[in-house]
């Protein structure tokens, strides 16, 4: 390769020399590692590296070796193990603070220098190095943090532990959770944790800082928890110097919702499906019949204020068991406390059968006809027929609130539940007999009879019209409010209240007149 130099005075004299380069090289070397300029830190120890190159153009015999300069001492060359295009080997550098050439040699089999390879690398003392908050955790800024969540600082060096100080601040005003029960206290004597409202600005947290292995990193944890949307505020100082200062937030207080399922005997009922559609909260009870929803949540994953729908056992997912579709009301921030739902077991003898709005319905064998000439019945997605399971149930099964002016011996329940009626409805309902007779509903005695249903508004079986009696039969007169398929029977009442009664059903009394004298025969009865 052609190669001019050429050179000036202040005179602009000049004069140019040409050359002709020739590498006569039979092979070159390119350095991998460690990379140029790498910082090597000692504690006082030599210092052990591994160098490696890519050699080109070896024809087998080369011998590479690597050392290093410092200070223009050249130390002993160490042989390298070549395999392939690969040269690799160690070499071990003083434990002092300075800068060195590590030199990669390549020479013939006559110890001729072929090429070499030079990598300018750094050292510097352990104690020289001010140390430095890398990383921590929760990363400055944060939201949604846990209330139990250790505080983790990591460091660019080992540290001595008792040259640091992590000082913990906590700023909350509003509810948290708090545990004031003694260290040690039994759990029969033990009030666990209580909502109350707290007042804390900057207030040091105490805790403990543990040294993680390795010495570069420690955890902070608090001896209690913080506080639910509370401002956590860390300053980390090492050798009286602060290196570090963050700030995080905790999770607002979570939403929760607590109930349990049982059957209509009161035997908790486990492995039950239970679900809140509009959250995607899908759970199942557990051992005792209870199920939850809010727990191990993640503070964005905090349950809003609002009306949602619970639905239990959802297409009769337990086949053995009804379905329960009902609404709740839920308090963001707080533990909702739901009641006991009931559900009712049963009867596979009993095939599911058809209604249909706009005509007669004959159900369970003629014993209950639902007139639908003039209303309709709603299923799930707006349909005005479908399937379902009518059984008979005595007062002990029913499980359900009642009007107390008007409590049946026993009604038809109907699955699923939720299924809505409108419009103007007629029923006729079988007597059934008791220990073998009908004498118990003597007509002379008691002609009329309260027709009842439920109100899912209200989650009560109430009045909801009147029936005269007529061999041994019931037979819906005036009026009837029937708003759901839930629940359908009859109770007897007084015979003091037989002209209530009638005067319903001539249309003379409201159905709301109706319940508030059946409501207040059984005061005056009190």
């Amino acid at each position: 390769m052609p190669v001019s130099i050429s050179a000036y005075d202040h005179n602009s004299n000049n004069t140019t020399l040409d050359y002709l380069l020739h590498n006569s090289a039979t092979a070159s070397l390119e350095s991998l590692m460690p990379a140029d300029n790498s910082e090597f830190v000692t504690q006082g120890e030599p210092i052990v590296v591994q160098v490696a190159a890519r050699v080109h153009g070896l024809v087998g015999t080369e011998i590479a070796t690597v050392q290093y300069l410092l200070n223009n001492d050249l130390s002993s060359p160490v042989t390298m193990d070549i395999s392939g295009t690969l040269a690799s080997g160690m070499v071990t550098l003083p434990a002092v603070a300075s800068q060195i050439n590590i030199i990669i040699s390549l020479h013939n089999q006559n110890g001729e220098l072929i090429t070499q390879s030079k990598i300018k690398v750094s050292i510097a003392s352990f104690t020289d190095i001010p140390v430095e908050v890398m990383r921590i955790e929760p990363v400055n800024n944060s939201d949604f943090i846990e209330p139990n969540a250790p505080i983790e600082i990591y460091f660019n060096r080992e540290i001595d532990l008792s040259l640091l100080s992590v000082q913990v601040r906590e700023t909350l005003h509003g509810k948290t959770y708090l545990k004031d029960d003694n260290l040690g206290e039994d759990y029969l004597s033990s009030e666990g944790y209580k909502l109350v409202d707290v007042h804390r600005n900057l207030m040091p947290v105490l805790g403990k800082t543990e040294l993680n292995p390795g010495g570069t990193g420690v955890a902070f944890y608090a001896d209690k928890l913080f506080g639910f949307n509370a401002e956590v505020y860390v300053d980390v100082m090492y050798n009286a110097k602060e290196i570090s200062r963050s700030f995080f937030s905790v999770r607002e207080l979570p939403t929760l919702i607590n109930g349990a399922v049982a059957d209509q005997f009161g035997q908790p009922l486990a492995g039950v499906a239970v679900e809140i559609p509009e959250l995607g909260r899908k759970t199942i009870t557990d051992g005792d019949g209870g199920f939850a929803f809010g727990y191990q949540e993640t503070g964005e994953q905090v349950i809003p204020s609002g009306q949602y729908s619970l639905t239990i056992n959802k297409n009769f997912t337990t086949p053995n068991l009804g379905m329960l579709s009902t609404k709740i009301s839920v308090q963001k921030n707080y533990g909702n406390q739901l009641e006991r739902f009931t559900l009712q077991e049963l009867d596979r003898t009993i095939a599911f059968e058809n209604i249909r709005s706009g005509q007669i319905n004959t159900l369970v064998g003629g014993d209950l006809i639902l007139d639908l000439t003039q209303a309709k019945v709603l299923f799930d997605n707006g349909r005005t027929e479908g399937s379902a399971h009518l059984q008979f149930l005595p007062f002990e099964h029913i499980g359900t609130n009642m009007w107390p002016g008007a409590v049946p011996l026993w009604l038809y329940s109907s699955q699923p539940k939720g299924v809505t009626v409108e419009g103007s409805t007629h029923l006729t309902l079988k007597i059934p007999k008791l220990s073998g007779s009908y004498n118990y509903i003597n007509p002379a005695s008691y002609p009329y009879v309260v027709l009842v249903g439920y109100n899912a508004n209200q989650e009560v079986i109430e009045p909801i019209g009147v029936g005269r009696v007529d061999n041994n039969k019931v037979v819906s007169v005036g009026s009837v409010n029937l708003t759901s398929l839930d629940f359908i029977g009859y109770a007897q009442v007084h015979q003091n209240l037989a002209e209530t009664l009638i005067s319903y059903a001539q249309g003379e009394l409201s159905l709301q007149q109706l319940k508030a004298q059946l409501q207040a025969a059984i005061q005056g009865k009190g």
